[in-house]
C-alpha cells in the first residue's frame, strides 16, 4: 500500500514539474520582451526590440547587426538588409534607428519616420 501511495505521489509530482516546465517556456518565448542597442561611431544609435528573450546587437565601424531566432538586420551607413537580402535605403543624416521584430515582421524606422522597405 505505501508503494502505491509513493508512486502516486511521485507520478503527480513529475506531472506538476513538467507543466511548470512548459509554462516556463510559455512565457520565455511569448511573454517576454527585449530590446538592445548602441551608438555608432559615427554617432548614430541602433537600438531594436523583440517580444522574444533572444535579441542579440553587435557592430563593426558604422554598422550595426541585429539578430532575433534566425531573423539578421544589417544597419550599414546608407542602407539596410533583412536576412542578407538589400532591403532599402536609409536617410543619409539619420542618427536614431530602430528596429522592430514582431513575429516574423520587421519594421524600421529612422529618426521617428518608417522606412519604406523593398
Amino acid at each position: 500500500m505505501a508503494r502505491r501511495i509513493l508512486l502516486g505521489a511521485a507520478i503527480v509530482a513529475a506531472i506538476v514539474l513538467f507543466v511548470l516546465a512548459g509554462l516556463v517556456v510559455l512565457v520565455a518565448l511569448f511573454g517576454t520582451s527585449a530590446s538592445v542597442g548602441g551608438t555608432l561611431p559615427s554617432g548614430r544609435s541602433v537600438t531594436a526590440s523583440a517580444k522574444s528573450f533572444f535579441i542579440s546587437f553587435e557592430s563593426s565601424g558604422n554598422t550595426a547587426i541585429v539578430r532575433t531566432w534566425g531573423r539578421e538586420v544589417a544597419i550599414a551607413p546608407a542602407q539596410f538588409t533583412i536576412d542578407g537580402q538589400y532591403t532599402g535605403p536609409l536617410p543619409a543624416g539619420a542618427k536614431a534607428v530602430e528596429v522592430k521584430f514582431q513575429g516574423d515582421d520587421v519594421s524600421i524606422t529612422a529618426d521617428g519616420v518608417p522606412v519604406k522597405m523593398r
